[in-house]
């Protein structure tokens, strides 16, 4: 029995040898693919100079492919796990450039020549990311959103945006210079030949479609399967702060790193970072706080120290985008929220270049801005109006640092303009929506008749008197009023001057035959002329950084009367 004490020693040794290794395994990186990822009936595929074939789950997509869908199908195109597009049926969509994050920044653009394609994008975090939708009318440029697009040759480009805001250019869109922005919850048409100005919010009908239900479900599962893969990519489940095997896996990542070599021994690292950083958010969101805030004071000493070495830059700057993905569904109400803060700042310290790092702070308020919709999706509306604030303070501060920043090259000055002209208009759509919220509920219809020069009565019927006995007989009854005639409008203010970045609330006033006025600025219709000196969002107006005059319109029809009137307003630098 003696003599098989040694073996019996050596072999548990080198099972608690292999157990110990294997604590800081983590699964071999998968490249991302473009790829069909559904297919539903009949879709073909075709690259140029080739013949049409039947498309397939799992078909990997390369440029200058075109995908077909038949009358009852449907296919689904995932971007290297950064994006996603869903082919309605009877749609044509092209291929034009499709380029993953790690040959340089992730790239899409995609042409939809007949049909209907819906997109979801994760927040381009890469200042020269760019995803976008190209019809015969106009092209749908994203930074981070979920939009849908349909187009019919002869016919209309319509754009709905269920998340954040996107960018529409063409030769028929008003202001190609500065494109037009079409925030969350609205949606465009443009029509060759007419140039469009103005958006209008989805109503009840579009949200109710299948098609719109449909894709927001699968927007979601989207989210869930990017959170699923990260969390499934960094064996998260096998490290916890603080416990004794979170201790071991800790010494055992870094024995693995310690063995590793070259450019994976980076790698490496930076996975194993990411793995500890989720750890600390569920000690946190388990209300292990200050266990948590520990562990990451340690995680941050580390940081600061590996983005301060030169030759760290990229594998650190990838690090940290996907450490910012890993907390963007925390919200100001979670314990893991100042975590997430101070990881924002890493994004800004791992920036080396001055537009970088400006680029990186938009993103920061793109994303208060989400949480801003995410707190008003829950009802919670004074977290969601003081969220709000901070990304508009935060606007303000990145565009004066914007304007004095040096060595920024011209293509960056102009990717950064029109980021911040889109987060612009999503915020001015988002405080639209709180103020619409905000406002007290009228017994009487929205758009009631107001008193000018004469008492009238009001639209709500009196209550009923009760019944008594009584021999008087009933009064005669009234003679029927002939219908109130619209016979003008005006917009107030009808001359109005405001400086750059300042705001103004339009109203539009119908004016009857009987000197009796209605308000209808629910209902009209409001463009600007000429474009490129700010953005119009329904009735408010918010300038940019252009001195001049423009005309702002509201129409209106009722009872087949056509209606309209402008206002002068006058944007100056104060």
């Amino acid at each position: 029995m003696r003599r098989w004490w040694p073996v019996f020693v050596l072999f548990l040794i080198a099972l608690v040898g292999v157990w110990f290794w294997s604590l800081g395994s983590l699964p071999p990186e998968a490249e991302p693919q473009a790829a069909l990822s559904e297919v539903e009936g009949l879709v073909t595929v075709t690259w140029v100079g080739e013949s049409e074939r039947e498309a397939r789950t799992g078909m990997t997509l390369s440029e200058g492919m075109t995908i077909v869908t038949g009358p009852d199908s449907k296919a689904t195109l995932d971007w290297f796990g950064e994006s996603e597009t869903r082919l309605g049926p009877s749609s044509r969509l092209t291929v034009a450039h499709a380029q993953n994050g790690n040959d340089g920044p992730f790239v899409v653009r995609l042409r939809l020549e007949t049909g209907r394609a819906w997109t979801r994008v994760l927040r381009l975090l890469d200042i020269d990311a760019d995803v976008s939708v190209e019809t015969n009318d106009v092209v749908a440029t994203v930074r981070g959103t979920s939009f849908d697009v349909e187009t019919v040759p002869g016919s209309a480009t319509t754009i709905w945006v269920a998340d954040a805001v996107v960018e529409v250019s063409g030769a028929i869109v008003g202001g190609a210079a500065d494109g037009f922005f079409v925030p969350e919850g609205s949606m465009a048409e443009f029509v060759a030949g007419r140039r469009t100005t103005s958006t209008r919010p989805l109503d009840a009908r579009d949200r109710k479609t299948d098609w719109f239900r449909n894709n927001r479900e699968a927007d979601l599962r989207f989210r869930e399967r990017v959170a699923l893969h990260m969390n499934e990519a960094l064996a998260t489940d096998r490290a916890s702060a603080g416990s004794m095997r979170g201790m071991l896996t800790g010494w055992s990542e870094r024995m693995r790193v310690a063995f590793a070599s070259g450019e994976h021994r980076e790698r490496l690292a930076n996975r194993y970072r990411l793995r500890r950083l989720m750890a600390v958010r569920r000690a946190a969101e388990s209300g292990k706080s200050g266990l948590a805030y520990q562990e990451f004071a340690r995680m941050d000493g580390e940081m600061k120290t590996q983005m301060g070495r030169a030759d760290e830059g990229p594998n650190m700057r990838k690090m940290v985008s996907m450490a910012q993905r890993l907390f963007e569904d925390v919200q100001p109400s979670s314990p893991a929220y100042r975590i997430k803060q101070q990881v924002e700042v890493w994004a800004m310290q791992a920036a080396p270049l001055p537009a970088e790092r400006l680029h990186a702070r938009l993103m920061i308020i793109d994303e208060r801005l989400d949480e801003s919709v995410s707190s008003l999706e829950a009802d919670d509306r004074e977290t969601a109006s003081q969220v709000l604030v901070l990304a508009r303070q935060g606007l303000a501060n990145v565009e004066r640092e914007r304007r004095e920043a040096e060595g920024v090259t011209q293509d960056h000055a102009e990717r950064l303009r029109k980021v911040w002209k889109a987060l612009s208009v999503r915020a001015d759509a988002l405080d639209a929506r709180l103020k619409t919220l905000d406002e007290p509920v009228a017994h009487a219809p929205a758009e009631s008749i107001e008193e000018t020069e004469e008492a009238v009565p009001t639209s709500t019927p009196p209550a009923p008197l009760p019944v008594v006995a009584t021999s008087t007989p009933p009064a005669p009854p009234s003679e029927p009023q002939a219908p109130l005639k619209p016979v003008s409008m005006t917009v107030t203010p009808g001359v109005f001057t405001i400086g750059f970045y300042e705001r103004v609330t339009y109203r539009a006033i119908v004016v009857y035959d009987t000197g009796l006025t209605r308000d209808v600025t629910r209902s009209a219709r409001f463009t600007m002329s000429p474009t490129g000196y700010g953005s119009l969002f329904d009735n408010v107006f918010s300038a940019f950084d252009l001195r001049g005059t423009i005309t702002v319109t509201a129409a209106f029809e009722e009872a087949g009367v056509p209606l309209q009137a402008g206002a002068t307003l006058t944007i100056e630098q104060r």
